[in-house]
């Protein structure tokens, strides 16, 4: 008897003591930093001693290493000492990473964008027609098309290849897409918001399916609730989703009207003194939406619709006035030789002006923003010119885009930015096609 509870006391001490621990590293660990498995087993986490790199757990008794300690952008790599993630604040870079058109080193060796393609070439293709706009679509862009009652997608590679149409929309009851806006979220999802020729508007929000190429849908068809005769609509994403502007007359008169849900009523009413308007400034500063009117006025509201501060920058504003940057928003403007770039932020008003690339005072100015830069469109008899500024509005990046072929003009331009690489659709007004500029986007090298 005396032997069996001599037994039972030993082992009860065993259970309530657990042997001495050792350690899951020390002078064995192997060379890729990895700990040993502690060789008595754990009870808790805390019995496995990593060495600071790499996230150890006591799993079955066991110690376990799980992945790296420290990777505070979740790409898997650690950065020195423990990894090769040069910028563990950018999924996209590390050593062995593709580079992309980006301003960043993605690979890790020291230098920025090199090996990525010099994106600044212009192709004319054989497809667009007045509605077309040029949207981000996996690593190359999507020209919008219109066929008979049907809007396609054509996607277009950084080396002007063009693959084969997927189907973005299609109406039915015998109308016609009249126009076509559109805007992209960081995530790869794109809305699409068309306008028909009885004056009905319609959307579909889709991203691309990266097995087949085709276009996935992801909401809608929809039918945005509008008044009948609208004319212009433009499109940006705002905080996830969308805000989608149009003019219109309504009840009230000429109106510029702002939706930040497309099944739903709008929220942001702008009065106009005439429809519809020649300037049309659609843009955000991160937190609100911002619209010029046909007075010289840039208006911001919150996300629930509600005006927060206006300022009176000009007597007009030319035709697309405003670019979306992060704190502010940039818009240009007349003076008294040409036009001038600035930043308008809503508590401190314009900013220090710069003069614009340059032009005639009498050219047709567009601005909009792309990759980190602010692109001006400037449009004359010959020939649409786009110019690339970085955020102080002063330091030009590349030479810049010419759209137009022999003296046609380029009667509309949009912009996208795909990874870096910023395509600047011109469509051309004897709808020959259009010409698609890919615009410098590696800031570094190539």
């Amino acid at each position: 008897m005396r032997l069996a509870f001599a037994g039972i006391a030993a082992a009860m001490a065993l259970l309530g003591a657990p042997p001495a621990f050792r350690g899951c590293g020390g002078g064995d660990e192997p060379a890729d930093g990895t700990p040993l498995p502690r060789e008595e087993g754990c009870l808790r986490d805390s019995d496995c001693d990593a060495d600071g790199c790499m996230d150890v757990r006591c799993l079955a008794g066991a110690c376990v290493s799980v992945g790296p300690l420290r990777d505070g952008d979740g790409d898997g790599r650690a950065p020195p000492p423990c990894g090769d993630d040069c910028d563990d604040a950018s999924p996209d870079t590390y050593t062995g990473a593709r580079e992309r058109c980006d301003g960043r080193d993605n690979d890790c060796d020291g230098e920025i964008d090199d090996g990525a393609p010099r994106l600044d070439a212009t192709f004319p293709l054989s497809v667009g027609d007045p509605t077309s706009l040029v949207l981000p679509w996996g690593g190359g862009f999507l020209v919008t098309e219109l066929s008979s009652s049907v809007l396609w997608g054509l996607p277009v590679g950084l080396d002007g290849t063009v693959g084969a149409p997927v189907e973005v929309a299609r109406l039915t009851m015998g109308t016609r897409f009249a126009a076509v806006a559109g805007a992209a979220q960081p995530d790869g999802r794109v809305l699409v918001v068309t306008l028909t020729d009885l004056g009905v508007a319609r959307w579909v929000e889709l991203e691309r399916d990266e097995t087949t190429g085709d276009a996935r849908r992801l909401a809608g068809p929809g039918t945005m609730p509008t008044p009948e005769d609208v004319s212009v609509v433009e499109a940006i994403a705002f905080d996830g989703g969308w805000a989608i502007g149009f003019d219109a007359t309504t009840p009230f008169g000429a109106e510029r009207l702002v939706t930040l849900d497309p099944s739903s009523d709008p929220v942001i009413r702008v009065p106009l003194a005439a429809h519809p308007a020649d300037s049309f400034g659609l843009a955000t500063d991160g937190t609100h939406v911002v619209v010029s009117d046909d007075g010289g006025n840039v208006v911001f509201f919150d996300g629930d619709g509600a005006e927060v501060g206006r300022h009176a920058v000009a007597a007009t504003l030319p035709g697309r006035p405003l670019a979306s940057w992060d704190g502010s928003v940039v818009v240009a403007l007349p003076d008294d030789f040409d036009f001038v770039l600035a930043h308008l932020d809503l508590a401190g008003g314009l900013g220090s002006a710069h003069p614009a690339p340059f032009g005639d005072a009498s050219d047709v100015v567009r601005i909009a923003s792309a990759a980190g830069l602010v692109l001006m469109a400037r449009t004359d008899v010959l020939r649409t010119n786009v110019q690339a500024l970085r955020g102080d509005l002063a330091t030009y990046e590349g030479g810049g885009v010419d759209l137009g072929r022999s003296g046609i003009d380029v009667t509309r331009v949009s912009v996208a930015d795909s990874e870096g690489a910023v395509g600047v659709l011109g469509t051309l007004s004897a709808m020959t096609g259009s010409d698609l500029g890919v615009l410098l986007g590696c800031a570094g090298g190539g």
